[in-house]
């Protein structure tokens, strides 16, 4: 008889937590129910060690929606491991609501403990191995996201103290949130929203918040902060003010890699004599297309606008200062040369 109780105790428990939309406190179900509290402990061990999803904030117990239908099917080896995948890609996506959306899906699809680790599914066929984005640990930035997250659900601004990556000074500012951007390229996350100290749209790196903090206020959510319209001119996520055509000459292995891959939608390639190609875009914003360009060295020669070739090559000259010694000139001519893998 102890055997059944425990089973329909078990069996309440689990629809109470499936229909609790914020979850309830353990103490709260026992005094409700009449269940003693050190019970309902082992009881929620029992289920997480069944696999139940059991989702735990702020002290209080629930299951996620959906958890208790049965799914029609039982998930393929491969669907198994195009989850897997996605979940990898999307690492750095953890902290935030669609991060943990996903690991729900995952532990519900998979049948994975919560806790478990991030291993191929052991039914599937390895074909494809992907590194996860773990750049940046956001788990310390967890705060700050949860905040952003919370500003944008409700139209809030955010109070903030963020660090400037070029000085690294400390400013104050009232942003208007619009939209969470991830950039696989640079594996990072980013804000994107209206900045009242500069009147204008701005893009910030979530992990260069020093201090975030909710107003009570309400704005109205402004378009232009969406990271479509915010981005279309950007070569990355760094803005400018005015839209510049941009023009480099890539030679050897550079030309080769250019004709590859499409950096900007306003990219366009164009063959030149000796192999060479010409690269151009419509940018607003030099500072980053100028990364690109110094990252190929002397394979990369910038001819338009006339202020990044100015820039580039004042860049060039203060590197090549750092060194200054000549005896490196044939070395340096030997790495400029070097393929890339």
């Amino acid at each position: 008889m102890a055997r059944n109780n425990q089973i329909v105790r078990l069996l309440k428990l689990i629809r109470i937590l499936a229909d609790s939309r914020r979850g309830l406190p353990l103490k709260t179900l026992a005094e409700r129910h009449g269940w003693l509290l050190r019970t309902l402990y082992r009881d929620m061990a029992a289920l997480e060690e069944a696999n139940f999803p059991i989702i735990h904030e702020e002290g209080r117990f629930r299951l996620p929606p959906g958890s208790l239908r049965v799914p029609d099917n039982q998930l393929q080896p491969d669907e198994r491991l195009a989850l897997f995948s996605v979940r990898q890609l999307a690492s750095g996506l953890r902290e935030t609501t669609t991060g943990r959306a996903l690991e729900r899906l995952w532990q519900r699809l998979s049948g994975e403990r919560p806790d478990a680790p991030l291993l191929l599914p052991k039914d599937a066929v390895r074909t494809v191995e992907i590194r996860s984005p773990l750049a940046i640990d956001y788990g310390i930035h967890r705060r700050t996201i949860a905040l952003i997250e919370e500003a944008l659900a409700e139209s809030r601004p955010l109070s903030c103290r963020y660090e400037a990556l070029s000085t690294g000074d400390l400013t104050a500012r009232i942003v208007e949130p619009g939209e969470l951007h991830w950039d696989p390229a640079l594996e990072s996350l980013y804000l994107i929203g209206w900045c009242r100290l500069r009147q204008a749209v701005r893009v910030f790196a979530v992990h260069r918040f020093r201090m975030v903090s909710l107003l009570r206020e309400r704005f109205q959510p402004r378009p232009e902060c969406r990271s479509r319209p915010a981005l279309r001119h950007a070569f990355r996520v760094w803005r400018g003010g005015n839209v510049e055509r941009v023009v480099v000459r890539l030679s050897g292995w550079a030309a080769r890699e250019a004709r590859e891959r499409k950096l900007h939608p306003s990219q366009q390639v164009t063959r030149v004599a000796g192999g060479d190609v010409r690269v151009s875009f419509e940018l607003a914003g030099l500072e980053e297309v100028m990364r690109w360009v110094l990252g190929y060295g002397a394979l990369a020669r910038v001819e338009e606008p006339a202020a990044l070739v100015v820039a580039v090559r004042s860049e060039l000259e203060h590197a090549w200062g750092r060194y200054g010694l000549q005896q490196h000139a044939n070395a340096i001519g030997v790495l400029a040369g070097a393929p890339r893998k």
